[in-house]
């Protein structure tokens, strides 16, 4: 169920939301600022009582598997290095934009938790720089790619975080955002099997129905998993999607022709999974009316399955991806979380041996167990059966390969069939919908050329 194709570089470009999507979907709303972290440990060659006390300064974003994964990783480090303490400021996601252009203005922080690099430029489309380029052209982070450890990375991993021939970070895991969490045990009892395709899925989901539970839960009323769920379903009718967004842009395929009137339909369809009320379930009631089995099924990234279990250990799940009709859909994803150097910082030489630390087979193993995502790094053995199921390949998702052109209005992208009514929104057809999306993508094209 699991099987998929390798996670595949493009160069096509994204939203400028994938950022906010990244540290949504990984994140939480309470800021941190941990005590600097040192533990004694035995002298080794590469730290002697002689050595230069260093503080290192690292901002990140709230998510709590990652937040936990790092404070074991420092305190090894430190026992390490004595004389090096690690001093973590993180905050909400959404104050970290702020956090990290306050800090790095100020010269004040080491290390950068940072999303990958998204939005790389195309000349099929008409897009802005992306901040991180104006960041790496003002000379802002440091070159990474000569160091050793970054060999022990798939080359898809290693280009996730470069330009140019130069690589700044590498994303310490991927993530799958296509799947759907179901209770085994609840599907077990009750004879109900984990679908293949599409109409499989219909006749599923109407089965739970009658049994007297809700079929299948997510957090409506937080907006943006609605949305990645919405970019997902395109790939349940539209399999060979890596031409897609440049085929929009051309002109060659159109949000109303009748391949995306199918996409249109299913988003309809797939509203209707939901029970009344959904766009007032936010994102934490989501998961505890999966764990409690209140809902049979979460629809949900794979970044979510160490909250399942930390709720409730003995919860039961699978998780299979968003079925197409052909029975043979895969994991789709995106890389996620890296760290970056500020190349002004004054202690570049113990950044390099945090992030050296990090890289090691036995550190970064914990640490991407503790975190629960899928690793990156070659040969990693995950402890978790669930993300042994998942494996460790995906296909790029049609979100990573969608860029909207500026001024696009409310409308012009797959993200619309939130808007249908059959979801709460106020477009009551298909057809009304596909042709407002159409209409607001050709305006906002016309007005960039």
């Amino acid at each position: 169920m699991f099987s998929s194709k390798f996670l595949k570089r493009s160069t096509a470009v994204v939203i400028c939301t994938m950022l906010l999507f990244v540290m949504a979907a990984c994140g939480g709303n309470n800021d941190t600022k941990s005590e600097p972290t040192s533990t004694n440990g035995t002298e080794s060659p590469s730290a002697t009582a002689n050595e230069k006390p260093v503080t290192l300064r690292l901002i990140g974003w709230n998510n709590v598997p990652t937040v936990e994964a790092l404070k074991k990783l420092n305190e090894k480090f430190s026992a390490k290095y004595p004389n090096i303490k690690v001093d973590m400021n993180i905050v909400d996601t959404n104050s970290f934009g702020q956090l990290k252009l306050t800090r790095m203005t100020a010269g004040d922080v080491d290390i950068i938790q940072s999303a990958p690099f998204y939005s790389p430029p195309v000349d099929w489309a008409v897009t802005d720089k992306p901040t991180w380029i104006s960041d790496i052209e003002q000379g802002m982070y440091t070159d990474l790619s000569g160091q050793p450890w970054v060999g022990n990375y798939t080359e898809d991993a290693q280009k996730a975080m470069s330009w140019e021939g130069k690589i700044y970070g590498i994303p310490t895991g991927s993530i799958a955002s296509n799947g759907i969490f179901y209770n085994k045990d609840l599907f077990e009892k009750n004879g109900w099997s984990a679908p293949k395709t599409w109409d499989d899925f219909v006749v599923l989901v109407d089965q739970i129905k009658k049994s007297g539970i809700s079929a299948i839960t997510i957090g409506g009323k937080d907006g943006w998993p609605a949305n990645m769920m919405m970019n997902n379903l395109v790939g349940t009718v539209i399999p060979n999607y890596e031409d897609l967004d440049r085929q929009l842009w051309t002109g060659e395929r159109k949000f109303n022709d009748e391949q995306f009137m199918k996409v249109w339909e299913r988003m309809d369809q797939w509203n209707g999974f939901f029970d009344k009320g959904i766009l007032g379930v936010d994102y934490n009631a989501a998961l505890s009316h999966f764990v409690t089995g209140k809902a049979a099924m979460l629809a949900d990234g794979s970044w979510r399955a160490s909250e399942i279990s930390g709720a409730d250990a003995n919860v039961n799940y699978g998780y299979f991806p968003l079925p197409n009709d052909a029975g043979d859909q895969v994991l789709q994803g995106n890389f996620d979380i890296g760290y970056l150097i500020n190349a002004k910082s004054p202690n570049q030489d113990a950044a390099l041996k945090w992030l050296a630390f990090l890289n090691e087979k036995e550190n970064y193993t914990e640490f991407e167990n503790t975190q629960g995502l899928i690793p990156t790094q070659i040969g990693t053995v995950m402890e978790s059966e669930f993300m042994k199921e998942l494996g460790t390949s995906l296909k790029l998702h049609y979100e990573s390969l969608h860029y909207t052109p500026k001024g696009v209005g409310k409308y012009g992208s797959a993200t619309a069939g939130a808007l249908l009514k059959s979801f709460g929104g106020p477009i009551a057809t298909t057809k009304e919908l596909a042709d407002l999306v159409q209409g607001d993508w050709d305006k906002a094209l016309k007005s960039n050329k």
